[in-house]
């Protein structure tokens, strides 16, 4: 792996990637269904999603599960903590030989490049 140098214009786009994690989580609550067939019944229901960008960089990196599983298991490689805590290496400056920092340098380019074009 090679030695990732963070540019200094994408420091604070990083930085909000880091807020935008903190702030934006998966959440679910059960709720009444549209349709009641059973007495009691409860759905599943939407509260919070992810930020897009960490979905789609959750998607590239799919598990390689073959068996059929249990619901506790997650279906990426990817994990929050670990995430927000590249990401904040990143932001310091540290030296990073993370596989995952040059895919997150480049959404950060792509946000920059989104927000500097609204």
């Amino acid at each position: 792996m090679k030695y990732i140098c963070v540019p200094e214009e994408l420091l604070e786009t990083l930085e909000f990637m880091i807020c935008d994690l903190k702030n934006n989580s998966l959440s679910v609550t059960l709720g009444q269904p549209l349709e009641v067939l059973n007495l009691g019944t409860k759905v599943r229901v939407v509260d919070g999603q992810n930020a897009q960008w960490y979905r789609e960089f959750c998607a590239a990196y799919t598990t390689n599960r073959t068996v059929t599983r249990k619901k506790s298991k997650h279906d990426t490689i990817i994990k929050r903590y670990d995430t927000i805590r590249l990401l904040k290496n990143m932001v310091r400056r540290e030296k990073t030989f993370s596989g995952y920092a040059e895919h997150l340098l480049d959404i950060a380019r792509g946000l920059k490049e989104r927000y500097e074009s609204t």
